[in-house]
């Protein structure tokens, strides 16, 4: 089932530029089919969703694990900020970010999804885009 995630948009610039190729969270969607299903991504702060991507796999890592992906510069995000997110987390999904595309030009807003809030962490959609 496709997931919808919430990104600020600095972050959304460096996956559409490849340079973030992996997205680190703390949970896996667990009813994600890395085949057919897609993640579509909500800008922080608007109500639109401005980018999709699909998940080339999932790894689970531990510190060690995330600052080794750090160090090989594809989180997209400052040692600090990271630090921060890992504060007393164990386990880390990393989610390697496949086929990416730029809805910039397709206009859907979370109403169109039959959702009221951004997601926190990610939510299911159905979605027929």
């Amino acid at each position: 089932m496709d997931i919808l995630i919430t990104l600020p948009k600095n972050l959304i610039e460096k996956i559409l530029s490849g340079e973030k190729t992996v997205e680190v969270r703390t949970r896996r969607p667990i009813q994600f089919d890395l085949f057919n299903d897609i993640v579509y991504v909500v800008q922080k702060g608007t109500r639109r969703v401005v980018m999709n991507f699909s998940i080339e796999k999932f790894d689970d890592v531990d510190m060690a694990g995330l600052l080794f992906l750090y160090n090989e510069g594809k989180v997209g995000v400052d040692l600090n900020w990271l630090m921060q997110y890992a504060a007393n987390k164990r386990m880390f999904s990393i989610w390697h970010i496949g086929c990416v595309t730029s809805m910039d030009k397709i206009y859907v807003y979370l109403d169109d999804l039959y959702i009221k809030v951004a997601p926190q962490s990610y939510t299911y959609v159905k979605t027929y885009l």
